[in-house]
């Protein structure tokens, strides 16, 4: 789970919140970034981004910063497609002057350089089950887990997260070393956390895998606790983009992120330009129970998030939920590899175990194809006509609309949501046959006198809906339960 230190600001606003900046304009594609420790600490990391790929005034200033003595603010430079950026250390002057002047050097963003860490697991017991689920429609498993010959043969799954046992016998010589993006004690190749061969043998080992025949490359970007930072995931997906591009357009490429950060919009534009250029992703929701929209990279828009189911493919209490979820995989209860040795094998539960299995579909279907230059869309699109309808379970849920008396309450197909546009997005496809306790409140006065409130669905979206309308009452708050039948893809 993420938990992102220090103050934030209010972008909204364009105030400086402490030393921090967050802001951004509509008109460029640059920005940077800052963090410090904390408020009376100016070891100030940041990261900075200008178009027209000129950094000269940001590096002039930044290197102004008072602790620095002869040493360079500046960091390494990332760039992908049309997006640049640069890291730095500022002290929280530096980076307030930064601030005021963006507007006419061009910076588009200034947001901390924010904490990242591997998505927690929660250790259970019985054996695996996701390999034998993936395959069938039904929830009935049989022991069985059929995948194509080509096993995603000629595809390559990159693995960002705490390094790969690649010593370890399910990976048969598959899996490599690709650079290390930490400093310090931890710039090593060695997975010491365990994280990080577990996902990658899930994606694609011999025995743990769904991909059995793709190769596996390893970029170490999070520590031996699990912990990095945003500067350093950025720097492994440019690393990633220009190993494709240099492929050429034989290149499959899959990225897994199972890991995450508070919602930030770099994060979610540099993947976005990534996907442009070609690689594809399979995103972690994330483990809070929270909707996924919060999280970066979990709310990047047209990427493959992926919450996690259990056994009974109910959708696990910890996972993520909501409109930014494209997709649900296994995630309870599973077992793969693990660092220690060439035997070494694990329990896990997590969005980081789910996000692993999409990864693996991909590549399998990448495998498959005779096409070369599959984009991001037409592999998602590939991706939903493969996975099975209406098959999530979920409890009963209560949550609050604010309406005006009278209006017409929309179960919306592009939303997922009851009246989108005045509450929080609330995933109904995830409540197929289910009763969801709905509590109606009136915006402004309580109507007059008693009437009805019609509940409008898409025919598209949901076979039936009970009831087709409320009752008015005269009073702020009125209670009432509606049962939806979902026809949308639900689950992996």
């Amino acid at each position: 789970m993420m938990h992102p230190s220090g103050t934030t600001a209010d972008a909204r606003g364009g105030q400086i919140v402490s030393h921090h900046v967050n802001i951004a304009r509509a008109d460029t594609d640059a920005f940077s970034s800052t963090r410090s420790e904390d408020y009376g600490n100016i070891n100030n990391k940041c990261q900075s981004r200008e178009t027209n790929q000129d950094p000269t005034w940001f590096k002039v200033v930044a290197n102004r910063t008072t602790h620095l003595g002869t040493g360079s603010a500046i960091h390494r430079p990332v760039s992908m497609g049309n997006l640049i950026w640069y890291s730095a250390t500022m002290d929280p002057a530096t980076a307030a002057l930064i601030h005021e002047q963006r507007q006419t050097h061009g910076i588009k963003y200034l947001i901390p350089d924010l904490p990242v860490r591997a998505y927690g697991r929660v250790q259970r017991r019985p054996p695996s089950w996701g390999l034998d689920r993936i395959d069938q429609r039904t929830d009935k498993l049989d022991g069985l887990y059929h995948y194509p010959e080509s096993a995603g043969q000629n595809t390559t799954i990159y693995i960002i997260d705490t390094g790969v046992n690649v010593g370890h016998e399910d990976f048969g010589g598959r899996a490599q070393h690709g650079p290390v993006f930490l400093s310090g004690s931890n710039n090593n190749m060695v997975d010491k956390n365990g994280h990080g061969t577990f996902v990658a043998a899930l994606a694609a080992g011999s025995t743990y895998g769904v991909a059995k025949k793709a190769q596996i490359i390893s970029l170490k970007a999070l520590d031996d606790s699990g912990a990095g930072r945003l500067s350093d995931i950025l720097a492994a997906i440019e690393w990633v983009v220009k190993t494709h591009v240099a492929q050429g357009t034989k290149a499959r490429s899959i990225i897994n992120l199972s890991l995450g950060a508070e919602h930030n919009e770099p994060t979610n534009a540099a993947i976005q330009e990534a996907m442009k250029l070609g690689v594809h992703f399979s995103i972690a929701a994330g483990n809070d129970g929270k909707d996924a929209c919060n999280y970066s990279p979990a709310s990047t828009p047209g990427a493959m998030t992926v919450g996690a189911t259990d056994k009974d493919d109910t959708i696990a209490s910890y996972s993520n939920w909501g409109p930014c979820v494209a997709i649900y995989a296994p995630g309870s209860n599973i077992v793969s590899a693990w660092a220690g040795s060439a035997t070494a094998t694990h329990l896990q539960s997590g969005t980081s175990m789910a996000s692993p299995h999409v990864a693996g579909l991909m590549a399998l279907l990448l495998s498959e194809s005779p096409e070369e230059n599959i984009s991001a869309e037409t592999l998602a699109d590939m991706i939903l006509k493969t996975v099975t309808r209406f098959r999530l379970n979920k409890q009963v849920v209560t949550d609050t609309i604010a309406t005006s008396a009278g209006t017409t309450l929309s179960l919306s197909e592009s939303e997922d949501s009851l009246d989108s546009e005045s509450q929080p997005q609330l995933n109904l496809l995830e409540f197929h046959g289910k009763a969801l306790a709905r509590n109606l409140i009136y915006v402004g006065e309580a109507p007059a006198s008693s009437g009805e409130t019609d509940i409008e669905d898409p025919p598209t979206v949901f076979s039936s809906s009970t009831p087709d309308k409320i009752i008015n009452r005269v009073m702020k708050v009125i209670t009432f339960t509606i049962v939806c039948t979902c026809t949308l893809v639900l689950t992996v």
